[in-house]
């Protein structure tokens, strides 16, 4: 429900963590400065968000069923306004190859669904796919539910000055934001999975994974590891790069873990024990009013719930907002948005009409792929009103640089046992790598990616893929932090939209087969990657059983047949096969590829970062700046478009939840402030 001339002292574009901490810190500074009770004609603060309230429960529509399609069966509650579903099944292809290859280079079959204003967006730029979700909570409805916190010291390395990589001054220091990570984690209260259910046959995958760590744990600082990787094929980057620092542990996941135990002991349809999670996840349970809440503890559960509680803040669902504009001191800002209409029952789009609000204040927290767009769509159009003017003032040249892909790699393994790798979700483990020692500073985590073309920090996650039914695959995201960790910019297009410029990531190739390494893009990730998974390989690889022919054996794997592999296709393969041979990295392909363990995709993200990035387009806590680096009154950003780039390899929901209490920690008094 939206107050009736459609006015607010503030509106907040999108629900994900930046939205959803803002609308609960702007609702207590409301009632810290003892504003008056508000009824539902008049509420201050309104939330507008572009997908539905799946469950229903804070906009009077609760569900009397679970909510979402699956992996198996989408249709288009599955898809953000598309023809075809967000993910696909990648086509057969040969084995695992050893090699990073680019996502962007292959194919996938995606099903068809009806148009609808569903869960996942797919966004397909140059060098780049990125997927985002639409609904209240935004992402929190489709992630995996894992909550990483960085080491301060990779915290710093990836909030250096994207325009000065090799200096070690940091944008925004980790124990500046320490303490909200702390405040965040007693809202979503994660936790790690329960020894039963690591111990069920569902989360086999995860007891796999967690004994190749300890492999590569007890070997890491032998010598013989190292000499053992080099005789892997290819015969590339020799100069291998020992580890400093390993550790394996379970993930914490903002998830209700007792709902995975009902589904373990069969009282409750699998879900999570499946490996659904993009497309929602359907466990759920009953509460006291009837009503259902899902398995994931997302933001509609929790810092939503809590700040409509206060009474402030009302909440409109399925609008998507197309311009902002300035109006001056009498009007402000004036919202323009699209509305969508749906019949719940039938999952159909009937309609959709346009209207507008106005706001004293705008909070931009509509993701990395939105906010910087927003903006500069919104600055660069005429203003309705007064078509002689633009939408707002001129922005700060650095709104829309710096942004990045989180060092984000999707790694496929092969395994000695069985995995099931469909199984055991929605995320379950994870393991982070460390190439400098505990008292590193930023200037060393310079010099290693300067010398190696690498990420000094990794982590690799197991999760779920919704495609593949092998029985002996390990599925993995694994992130790193680059030199360059914001590369990409959002650039005009002839229409006057703006879209996301990635550069490419190139192999880079000296002419030696000591010197073929990635560069560019994404490239310090890569190596890194590569370099890990070859420690990994050689530390699981049983070299017992020779048979006499002198080469390099895996232990008996349980066959399988047509892997289709990291959404390549055989062209892309024989491309980087070529590539090998021609700097004597392999001799026969064969040969080659009998003796391959892992898979790396690059080119895509689930996580992006960065846009508005704080310090830069933005001050140390998300005010807007305009082209002379003042601030634009009434003009904020509060979302993962302020991180430059990387979350410091991990996954960024809790550092973008962490930062946005930063902010709202220094800015919610000032707006309600400003209020009636």
């Amino acid at each position: 429900m939206t107050n009736p001339n459609n006015t607010y002292d503030t509106v907040i574009i999108g629900s994900g963590f930046g939205g959803s901490v803002s609308a609960l810190r702007i609702s207590e500074a409301y009632k810290k400065k003892n504003a008056s009770k508000t009824n539902d004609n008049n509420k201050p603060i309104l939330l507008i968000e572009r997908g539905q309230d799946w469950w229903g429960d804070l906009t009077g529509t609760p569900v009397s069923e679970p909510p979402f399609c699956t992996y198996r069966q989408p249709d288009g509650r599955s898809t953000w306004m598309s023809e075809v579903e967000a993910f696909g099944t990648p086509p057969e292809n040969p084995s695992l190859n050893d090699l990073p290859l680019n996502f962007n280079d292959g194919t996938t079959s995606k099903r068809p669904v009806g148009v609808f204003p569903g869960l996942v967006e797919t966004i397909e730029t140059k060098n780049m796919t990125v997927w985002v979700g639409a609904g209240l909570g935004g992402t929190s409805q489709v992630y995996n539910t894992f909550f990483e916190k960085p080491s301060p010291n990779a915290f710093n390395l990836a909030f250096r000055d994207p325009e000065k990589p090799e200096a070690a001054d940091s944008l925004l220091t980790f124990d500046k934001v320490a303490r909200f990570y702390d405040t965040v984690e007693t809202v979503m209260t994660p936790t790690e999975m329960t020894k039963d259910i690591l111990n069920s046959e569902a989360y086999t995958s995860t007891r796999v994974f967690r004994a190749q760590a300890g492999n590569l744990k007890t070997q890491m600082d032998d010598p013989a590891l190292i000499e053992k990787t080099k005789s892997l094929p290819p015969k590339i980057n020799k100069n291998i790069f020992p580890l400093k620092q390993m550790d394996a542990h379970l993930s914490t996941l903002s998830l209700d873990w007792d709902l995975v135990e009902h589904e373990i002991k069969g009282d409750m349809l699998p879900s999570a024990i499946i490996g659904e999670m993009w497309y929602g996840m359907n466990s759920f349970s009953k509460q006291a009013d009837g009503s259902m809440k899902g398995i994931k503890k997302s933001l509609d559960q929790n810092y939503l719930k809590q700040a409509q509680e206060l009474g402030y803040l009302d909440i409109q669902c399925l609008t998507e907002v197309t311009q902002v504009v300035y109006n001056g001191d009498k009007e402000h800002y004036r919202i323009y948005v699209k509305q969508f209409h749906i019949d719940k029952k039938t999952s159909q789009l009937t309609g959709t009409t346009e209207t507008s609000y106005v706001a004293k204040n705008v909070i931009f927290s509509a993701g990395a792929m939105h906010t910087p767009r927003l903006l500069l769509e919104s600055a660069n159009k005429a203003n309705p009103i007064n078509l002689n003017q633009k939408g707002l003032p001129t922005l700060h040249k650095d709104v829309g640089k710096f942004w990045g892909q989180n060092g984000d790699l999707f790694v496929t393994q092969s395994t000695t046992e069985f995995t099931r790798p469909a199984n055991g979700g929605p995320g379950s483990a994870d393991a982070t790598f460390s190439y400098l020692d505990n008292n590193a500073t930023v200037d060393k985590g310079i010099e290693f990616i300067k010398t190696h073309h690498a990420s000094p920090y990794s982590r690799i996650a197991v999760y779920p893929v919704w495609y593949e039914e092998s029985v002996n695959l390990q599925n993995t995201l694994m992130m790193g932090v680059c030199m360059d960790t914001a590369p990409g910019q959002f650039t005009q297009q002839a229409d006057g939209s703006y879209q996301l410029d990635y550069p490419s990531t190139q192999l880079h190739n000296d002419g030696t087969s000591e010197g073929l390494y990635y560069e560019g893009g994404m490239a310090d990730s890569i190596n890194t990657a590569w370099n890990t998974l070859r420690l990994w390989s050689a530390a699981n690889r049983d070299t017992s059983a020779d048979n006499g022919t002198g080469k390099t054996q895996k232990k008996p794997l349980i066959p399988f047949k047509g892997y289709r592999g990291a959404f390549h296709s055989n062209t892309t393969t024989q491309h980087h096969v070529n590539q090998l041979k021609e700097v004597n990295a392999i001799t026969e392909q064969d040969d080659y590829l009998e003796n391959c363990l892992f898979d790396i995709a690059f080119g895509m993200t689930p996580h992006p970062l960065g846009g508005c990035v704080l310090g830069k387009a933005c001050d140390e806590y998300g005010r807007v700046r305009d082209a002379d680096g003042k601030e634009i009154p009434g003009l904020y950003v509060v979302d993962g478009s302020l991180i430059p780039g990387s979350a410091g390899a991990c996954t960024p929901a809790w550092t973008i939840a962490a930062v946005a209490e930063y902010c709202m920690a220094k800015v919610a008094d000032e707006i309600a402030a400003k209020g009636d």
